[in-house]
């Protein structure tokens, strides 16, 4: 079977409306208790199917974090909807070189970025043109959004990894250079993440507003019908300072799904 989780939420209320992960197992056979055999045969599954992949797998972000660098470099003047930055194949920063999955694409603005995924125009706005955004403040911007801390679900979720100067210190001997930056700016390097905290940052993203906290239960009833608790949306983070850069974030998310890289992604409305 495939690997893999799906998360869907509400991005008005914060309800996490889907929460899956693939492998699974049938948790009947833990009622009224497991069998030894049956219970290592889980355990020892290469595919690891008693642990939720949503939630507590973490993993690098990868391309859907350019949407958090787009909106760093929009929110700190790096750049506007309208600034056009050469993107050629591959840049050299600190000795490595830096590639583009796609090959040479020319001069772009934020929106085709994202609608191609392009790594030069990230690796650009965060880490080698003047002014840049920089590790630090890319991961504060992240941080915003949810990653590198706990959802506040009643589930284990992890908490993945936004780096900081002291960690870089602690992991590396050393602070934050340029590869770091364009490493992160495309979801890579040291930042982890879970696939429930990736479709929370969307969510606020979509929002526009704020980022909402999550929440699994919407209503519970008793016996006879009655509405014994209501969930009342909350806000956990708000982005009102952030919600002209995130529209245009909006733009070329739906440009990544109307021609873009994630094309087979679009339907009729």
């Amino acid at each position: 079977p495939g690997r893999g989780a799906f998360v869907m939420i509400d991005v008005h209320t914060g309800e996490v409306v889907v929460m899956a992960s693939a492998p699974n197992f049938d948790p009947n056979i833990f009622i009224p208790a497991i069998t030894q055999k049956d219970y290592d045969t889980l355990r020892n599954d290469a595919s690891n199917p008693l642990v939720s992949r949503a939630f507590a797998g973490v993993y690098p972000p990868a391309s859907t974090f350019k949407t958090i660098t787009v909106a760093a470099a929009l929110h700190h003047n790096i750049i506007t909807e309208n600034t056009y930055i050469y993107c050629p194949y591959s840049l050299n920063i600190g000795g490595h070189t830096f590639r583009n999955h796609s090959g040479f694409v020319g001069d772009i603005n934020c929106i085709t970025a994202l609608a191609r995924s392009n790594n030069p125009f990230m690796y650009q706005v965060a880490a080698t043109r003047e002014p840049r955004i920089g590790a630090e403040r890319l991961c504060d911007m992240a941080r915003r959004f949810g990653f590198g801390a706990r959802t506040g679900l009643p589930i284990a979720d992890k908490m993945g990894n936004v780096p900081d100067d002291s960690w870089m210190y602690r992991n590396y001997s050393r602070g934050f250079m340029q590869g770091d930056a364009a490493n992160i700016s495309i979801g890579q390097g040291p930042l982890l993440a879970t696939p429930l905290q990736v479709a929370h940052a969307m969510a606020g993203i979509a929002n526009g507003n704020y980022l909402p906290k999550l929440h699994l239960v919407r209503q519970m009833l008793d016996m006879d019908g009655n509405v014994v608790y209501q969930c009342t949306p909350t806000i956990r983070t708000k982005l009102n300072d952030l919600s002209e850069d995130l529209a245009v974030v909006r733009k070329g998310m739906r440009a990544v799904v109307s021609g873009g890289s994630g094309h087979r992604a679009k339907i009729s409305y």
